[in-house]
């Protein structure tokens, strides 16, 4: 679960936010139904990231 969601997230980083993130507002054409799928995409990563349980590990470094 861990190394799909984190896969996920960069995926939804690369193909969702960096293209968008990068152009000039006049350059972006996003039409509804895209921008809902996108929409779906990164709530439903947000919502697996929210409910994750936090372990922290101490460095040797």
């Amino acid at each position: 679960m861990l190394r799909g969601v984190r896969f996920f997230g960069c995926g939804c980083f690369g193909a969702i936010r960096n293209p968008l993130g990068h152009l000039p507002n006049d350059e972006i054409e996003l039409d509804e139904q895209t921008a809902l799928e996108q929409l779906a995409a990164l709530s439903l990563f947000a919502r697996w990231v929210d409910q994750a349980d936090l372990e922290e590990t101490t460095s040797t470094r």
